[in-house]
């Protein structure tokens, strides 16, 4: 794995764990320096469809602010791929016993 900002994005290793706000994950997928201004992580705004807002707000519109916030009137909204994306990040989680540690002691660790 490269180190620092040679990276390109956050380790996914055991993102399921890590990641618990399902919404996070979508605004850094959607607008990385809206989480971390420094991030070098690519923006996956493809994946993200900017409507205009009828009657009352979606239940799975983003909260951006800032310069990250959309036009008055406007939502962003994931489209199915976002979804599936985010499924998948939140799906990585090693629950298997460390190599060398039993398994009396990995279920003690739950």
């Amino acid at each position: 794995a490269f180190l620092g900002i040679q990276r390109t994005g956050p380790d996914l290793a055991n993102a399921g764990w890590r990641f618990s706000d399902r919404m996070k994950v979508h605004q850094s997928l959607y607008a990385p320096r809206s989480v971390h201004e420094w991030s070098t992580m690519p923006s996956f705004k493809h994946l993200y469809v900017v409507q205009k807002a009828q009657g009352p707000k979606s239940t799975k519109a983003l909260v951006l602010t800032g310069k990250f916030k959309p036009a008055k009137g406007y939502e962003v909204v994931p489209t199915p791929e976002a979804e599936a994306l985010v499924d998948y990040i939140l799906s990585l989680k090693k629950d298997f016993p460390v190599p060398g540690m039993t398994a009396e002691v990995a279920a003690a660790k739950k």
